[in-house]
C-alpha cells in the first residue's frame, strides 16, 4: 500500500464529524461541502539504511469549516488520531505533532469570506 493510503487509514476515524468522502489527499473542490479535511505529504526522506530502513515524512492536514471554532475542533480531533501503529502494512513507529494553526480567512467577492482552515503539521517516522 502507499504512504498516502496509510495516512488516510490513520485519520479516517474522524467520521461522522467529517464524512469519509470529504477527506481527500492533496486538494479539495473549492465548492465542495464543508466540513472537509485535506492531507498532504510534503516531505519524505530515508533516515537509516539497511533491510528495514527508518523513514520520515512530514504531513500537513488542513481542517476546513465554516467557522473558526469548527475548524479548530476538527483539527483537535485529527490530532487525537495521530497515533503509532500499522496502517495498510506500513508501521508508524513515532509521530511528532508539531502544531496546529488557525488561519484567518481571506475576504472573497463582496462581503463573503472563505472557509476557516486550521493547519496541523506532524512528522511521522515509519518502516515499510
Amino acid at each position: 500500500m502507499s504512504l498516502p493510503q496509510a495516512v488516510r487509514s490513520m485519520i479516517d476515524d474522524i467520521a461522522p464529524t467529517v464524512p469519509a468522502d470529504r477527506i481527500t489527499y492533496g486538494t479539495r473542490n473549492e465548492f465542495g461541502e464543508l466540513p472537509a479535511v485535506v492531507y498532504l505529504i510534503t516531505d519524505n526522506e530515508t533516515i537509516t539504511t539497511g533491510s528495514s530502513p527508518l523513514k520520515k515524512c512530514k504531513i500537513t492536514i488542513n481542517s476546513v469549516a465554516d467557522t473558526g471554532e469548527e475548524a479548530q475542533s476538527i483539527a483537535e480531533l485529527v490530532e487525537t488520531q495521530l497515533d503509532t501503529g500499522t496502517y495498510n502494512s506500513i508501521e508508524f513507529c513515532a509521530i511528532v505533532n508539531m502544531n496546529s494553526i488557525l488561519q484567518e480567512p481571506e475576504a472573497s467577492l463582496g462581503e463573503e469570506t472563505n472557509p476557516f482552515i486550521c493547519t496541523t503539521t506532524a512528522d511521522i517516522y515509519y518502516q515499510g
